[in-house]
C-alpha cells in the first residue's frame, strides 16, 4: 500500500511540475527547436498553455514561418488550440479538434519563385510524412492572402469561416474577397464546389 501511495503521490508531482510555468517554457523552447530541424519551419508564440487531463494545448498570439523566411510568416493566429484524444496518451498519434481564432494565411512568391513557404527539398525528415488523423479543424475567421509576384495574380479572401469535420464540412466565404490578374480584378463572393 505504501508504494502505491509513494507512486500515486511522485506522479502527482511530477504532473503539477509540468504546468508550471518553467516547464511550459522549456516545452514551448523544444518544440522550436523541433520545428526548426526538423520542419524548417519557424515557430513563434507568446504563451504555451496545456492542460494534461483535458488533453488539451493551446498557443497565444503564434506566428509561423518558413526558417529561410522568419520575418516573413505564412501564418499568424491569436490563439491554436488542440485537444487530443486519450489514445494519445496510449501511443496512438491523432488529433480531436484544431480551433485557430483570427488566423491570417499569407502567401508571398516572387518573381524568381522563392516563397515565404517552407520548401521540401530542405527538410531534414526522411520520406513522404505520416497521416495524422484529425477530427475536427474549427477556423471561425480565417482571412488568406496570395500573391504571385511573376505572373501578377493575386487574391484576398478576408473572412473564410472554416468547420471541417471527418464526414463533412464547410468553407463559406463570409466577407467578398478580391481576385486580381495583372489591371483585370473580380470581387470573390462565394466558394463552392
Amino acid at each position: 500500500v505504501a508504494i502505491v501511495a509513494g507512486t500515486a503521490l511522485l506522479l502527482l508531482v511530477v504532473v503539477l511540475a509540468l504546468h508550471t510555468a518553467p516547464a511550459r517554457t522549456a516545452i514551448l523552447r523544444r518544440a522550436v527547436l523541433l520545428l526548426a530541424d526538423r520542419f524548417n519551419l519557424a515557430l513563434t508564440a507568446e504563451n504555451l498553455q496545456y492542460n494534461l487531463v483535458t488533453r488539451r494545448v493551446s498557443l497565444s498570439r503564434v506566428t509561423l514561418a518558413a526558417t529561410h523566411a522568419p520575418r516573413d510568416p505564412f501564418l499568424t493566429a491569436d490563439l491554436i488550440e488542440v485537444t487530443v484524444p486519450t489514445e494519445m496518451l496510449l501511443g496512438t498519434v491523432a488529433i480531436d479538434h484544431i480551433r485557430l481564432e483570427n488566423a491570417r494565411l499569407v502567401i508571398h512568391r516572387q518573381a524568381d519563385g522563392s516563397s515565404n513557404l517552407p520548401s521540401a527539398e530542405s527538410s531534414r525528415d526522411d520520406g513522404p510524412p505520416s497521416a495524422l488523423p484529425v477530427q475536427r479543424i474549427e477556423i471561425p475567421r480565417l482571412a488568406v492572402d496570395v500573391a504571385d509576384i511573376g505572373s501578377g495574380m493575386s487574391l484576398s479572401l478576408p473572412n473564410i469561416a472554416v468547420d471541417v469535420r471527418r464526414e463533412a464540412g464547410q468553407l463559406r466565404l463570409v466577407e467578398p474577397g478580391r481576385f486580381s490578374s495583372g489591371s483585370r480584378a473580380t470581387t470573390v463572393r462565394t466558394l463552392g464546389g
